[in-house]
């Protein structure tokens, strides 16, 4: 079993309402307020906290749709949902970087499929995890908030469904949130629903997309606010606008999704539930959900969440790992003496490169300038 974790870059972007995440100089509490932020172990009594909300949706149980699954934990012998993926490959699971961040042993962890994540039809074995290593920031500081579960063996009787890059052309459109979980304010959950959501931006500020103006955001958004800025109080307004101004989508990174006329609303932990629409005769993923604005787990406001859509860095991540998969970028030492890296598009394409360095007299290692390759035992 192997657990992968890429390393992410220097931050794209500094971002002055990050700060909030701090106690002492919080504005907002991200980890409370964002979809599938929190990364405490579910408790098996109460099955768990099922990462996978529509709220406002309907029941989507037919099994055309069983590319979309629930991603669980075996918990003292109970399997306990926390999170939703999306089967693009027979052994391609599509979720977000801030779930998969979450697993602590890939051993036990399974895909389910089917509509109901309490009974599912399918539990299949995972043998690790890759996730997005270029981009980071954002509004959970995970830059491109995707990664990929590598399942222990193919799935090949469910329809896979394709992934495609988000782009402002698709601005007004209308496109359909899928996932498992709280359904209602009584905290119905367990089955696959799915509902319409509008895509509202592709850049700018996240609340502003939320909430439309600086007065609707302060009376509808103040209860999310922790206690101490009371956002009636003249003197906590330019605090409350830096927050407002600069609580930013990454541009083409993330989308804001939802809270339109007759939308449906992702709601608690709603981490990896895919956004989907028809291209052609395909289903396609255009992204993820990763954050929403919330004052609490089941108070969901009808004002949409932010998405980590799939756009060109999200795709080239995808095909690194179809054809890399679990490779590190920087190439890793499989054992003593063996290198293994992925070739480059302009070596014939990618594709994983095993080179035994035994048969030179050497070993596996990573040289002077930081390359991986054959070097001379020390």
């Amino acid at each position: 079993m192997k657990q992968i974790e890429t390393r992410a870059l220097a931050p794209a972007r500094s971002r002055a309402a990050s700060t909030s995440r701090a106690a002492a100089a919080a504005a907002i509490a991200l980890c409370g307020v964002t979809l599938g932020c929190s990364t405490d172990e579910p408790d098996p009594g109460t099955q768990g906290v099922l990462h996978e909300e529509i709220i406002g949706g309907f029941p989507a149980t037919g099994a055309q749709l069983n590319a979309i699954g629930a991603i669980a934990r075996v918990v003292n012998g109970q399997l306990v949902p926390f999170t939703t993926g999306t089967l693009i490959s027979p052994t391609m699971v599509l979720a977000t970087k801030h779930n998969l961040r979450s697993i602590t042993d890939v051993a036990q962890v399974k895909f389910l499929i089917g509509p109901d994540a309490f009974a599912p039809l399918r539990a299949v074995p995972v043998r690790g995890f890759a996730v997005e290593p270029t981009v980071s920031g954002g509004l959970t500081d995970n830059g491109s908030d995707v990664g990929i579960l590598h399942l222990a063996e193919p799935i090949v009787d469910v329809p896979l469904l394709a992934v495609a890059a988000l782009t402002d052309d698709r601005i007004g459109s209308r496109m359909v949130g899928v996932g498992y979980g709280a359904q209602n304010s009584a905290g119905v959950r367990g089955t696959r629903r799915a509902g319409s959501m509008t895509v509202q931006a592709t850049s700018g500020s996240a609340l502003a997309a939320a909430f439309g103006t600086f007065d609707t955001f302060l009376a509808r958004g103040g209860d999310a606010l922790p206690p101490g800025v009371d956002p009636r109080d003249p003197a906590n307004r330019p605090f409350l606008q830096q927050v407002y101004d600069t609580e930013l989508l990454l541009p083409g990174i993330e989308a804001w999704i939802g809270g339109g006329p007759e939308d449906a609303m992702a709601c608690q932990g709603d981490g990896g539930a895919p956004v989907i629409a028809q291209v052609g005769a395909r289903t396609t993923v255009f992204g993820v959900s990763s954050w929403r604005y919330a004052p609490s787990d089941l108070a969901c406001q009808p004002i949409g969440a932010a998405y980590a859509t799939m756009n060109p860095i999200a795709l080239d991540f995808v095909d690194y790992e179809a054809h890399c998969p679990l490779v590190p970028r920087a190439g890793t030492c499989e054992s003593p003496v063996i290198a293994v890296r992925c070739a480059r598009g302009d070596e014939g394409g990618r594709r994983v490169l095993r080179t035994d360095c035994g048969q030179l007299g050497q070993v596996c290692g990573f040289d002077a300038a930081g390359a991986l390759g054959c070097v001379d035992p020390r």
